[in-house]
């Protein structure tokens, strides 16, 4: 309750300060928000690649790449083509 009355009593200089330094402070507040922002944004960016190529799940063909997923064409034609019009115009899909 001190702490609440001894601002109450430091408030009306502190407003005035501020009235009078508006533009610098208002600059001063941005560019450290704009700061903070970048910083944040590039060291998660930064943590992220990392860990991404970090990881050795796929085995490696022997030129650094991952080996490729094998889809089954019956899969992909039911995905590109699920609508039974689309399945006759595209009739040379056919297995």
């Amino acid at each position: 309750m001190v702490l609440l009355s001894s601002f109450s009593s430091q408030r009306p200089r502190l407003l005035e300060f501020y009235s009078a330094h508006r533009l610098a402070i208002q600059r001063i507040l941005n560019a450290s928000f704009l700061i903070y922002l970048l910083g944040a944004t590039f060291n998660s960016a930064g943590s992220r690649v990392g860990k991404r190529h970090s990881k050795k799940s796929n085995k490696d063909n022997g030129k650094g790449k991952p080996n490729r997923v094998a889809v089954r064409r019956p899969f992909v034609k039911y995905l590109l083509f699920s609508d039974k019009r689309a399945r006759s115009m595209h009739s040379s899909c056919n297995d």
